[in-house]
């Protein structure tokens, strides 16, 4: 799995084509794990995929299998959460 940099040109260049900042993506991981009920607490980069996250709040690199147990919210899925009404954002939190 390839994780980019939260702040190497990799990442920007993805962000700049799904048209999202680092602030919106995080704003919609919290959202879709409020929503979806789902764990991400650690947000550790973006990929071609979608933002990659640690749903184990004591998520470590040294841990055995540590970067298998990562998951990639997809693109779809920020973008959705990304453009909820504020009205919606309000009322889940």
């Amino acid at each position: 799995m390839i994780i980019y940099h939260p702040y190497g040109r990799a990442e920007a260049s993805i962000l700049s084509q799904e048209g999202l900042t680092k602030p919106e993506i995080a704003d919609a991981l919290r959202l879709y794990a409020k929503v979806e009920k789902v764990e991400c607490h650690i947000f550790l980069g973006i990929n071609r995929q979608g933002a990659v996250c640690a749903s184990d709040k004591n998520w470590n690199p040294e841990q055995p299998k540590a970067f298998s147990s990562l998951d990639i919210i997809p693109w779809h899925l920020i973008h959705r959460f990304h453009r909820q009404p504020k009205e919606k954002k309000i009322k889940t939190e």
